[in-house]
C-alpha cells in the first residue's frame, strides 16, 4: 500500500433525483471501470454492496 493510500478521494455517491423525501432509498457509486458500490441511504455505516457494473445495469434496465 502506498504512504499516500490516505490522500485518495472516496467513492462519490449518488442518490436517484427519484428518491422519496423521508430518505428511503439506496445511493450509488462507481469506480470508473467495472465496479458499482451501493448502500443504504438511511445508514450507510451499515456496510456495501460491491457488484460488477455490467449486469447491475443489465438488472436496472430489465426491471419491469
Amino acid at each position: 500500500m502506498s504512504s499516500n493510500a490516505y490522500l485518495l478521494p472516496g467513492p462519490q455517491w449518488r442518490k436517484s433525483s427519484l428518491s422519496m423525501p423521508n430518505g428511503e432509498c439506496v445511493e450509488f457509486a462507481w469506480n470508473g471501470r467495472d465496479v458499482s458500490l451501493i448502500r443504504d441511504s438511511k445508514n450507510p455505516e451499515a456496510g456495501v454492496l460491491r457488484v460488477d457494473i455490467r449486469p447491475f445495469i443489465q438488472l436496472v434496465k430489465n426491471d419491469d
